[in-house]
């Protein structure tokens, strides 16, 4: 089963039964990989996504505010990376992290036109640089691990139109996004995001 055949099947099964059993006629179709396809009265409202590269599919989502409320988890697996080239002078891979995971939580809050997200990643020790069969000499160069955790409180000011506040790396984590260069320390952003 491909990838893509995978994640369309997860994402049928996240619209659940009732989706596929509505009595008007399927207005959302996707078709796989192999060629099936999955008819719903509706867009999906709960999106799971499983299988090999979850993070593109994830990241395409996030795109979009929709996409965003709807996302209800990623499938984690292990990096799985591993340098086998002849003349290895280490199996570590450069740039690629051992683990990578990330969450959201999104609460609508009862009663009240708001909302608030909170979001955390966790992204493991990264080498930078390793000695190589070409260049046995470079140094061993690593990141190390950290986790960051963001919050977005939004408030729909009329019909389409949202006021929101958010807050990024809420806990100040001091990290390196790259070696010796700091991430970026807590951040404040607001806005009004409107859809037509």
């Amino acid at each position: 089963m491909t990838t893509d055949s995978r994640w369309l099947l997860a994402v049928a099964a996240a619209a659940g039964a009732a989706a596929l059993a509505a009595a008007e006629p399927p207005r959302f179709v996707m078709t796989d990989a192999a060629g099936r396809t999955v008819s719903l009265a509706a867009p999906p409202q709960r999106l799971l996504v499983v299988g090999d590269g979850p993070f593109i599919v994830g990241h395409l989502l996030a795109a979009f505010p929709e996409g965003r409320e709807r996302l209800i988890g990623l499938e984690h697996r292990g990096r799985g990376a591993e340098d086998v080239s002849a003349g290895r002078v280490t199996s570590e891979v450069v740039n690629v992290p051992e683990r990578l995971a990330s969450v959201a939580v999104r609460w609508r809050l009862p009663g009240l036109p708001a909302r608030l997200d909170l979001d955390g990643t966790y992204m493991d020790d990264v080498y930078t640089s390793l000695p190589s069969a070409k260049f046995p000499g470079d140094p061993v160069r690593r990141v190390g691990s950290y986790s960051l955790t963001d919050l977005r409180a939004g408030v729909d000011v009329v019909a389409n139109l949202e006021l929101w506040a958010a807050v990024r790396n809420l806990f100040d984590v001091d990290y390196e996004s790259e070696y010796t260069c700091p991430g970026p320390g807590r951040s404040y952003s607001f806005g009004l995001s409107g859809k037509l």
